[in-house]
């Protein structure tokens, strides 16, 4: 095969392909982009959940340690409770 011929054996593969690389090429792009999108927004789910995760065991602490004081200090707590609300 010589040099000349190559031109028309490299055309004749691309059309023999489902989509042709060319036209193929702005398909994969778009999902490319459409992909990169996606795992921003995913990542930004992510950091929320992760934020509200942090505030929840915060919460969860505050009340382990109130719960504790309780036990302790029955009738302090309760004031202080009261007065809080």
């Amino acid at each position: 095969m010589g040099v000349a011929e190559l031109p028309w054996c490299v055309s004749a593969v691309l059309h023999t392909l489902p989509s042709g690389l060319p036209d193929a090429a702005p398909q994969n792009a778009s999902e490319v982009e459409r992909v990169k999108a996606e795992i921003s927004t995913l990542q930004d789910v992510i950091k929320a959940a992760q934020d509200k995760q942090k505030a929840a065991k915060d919460e969860c602490k505050k009340l382990e340690k109130d719960m504790e004081e309780f036990k302790t200090n029955k009738d302090g707590k309760i004031e202080e409770l009261k007065v809080s609300l």
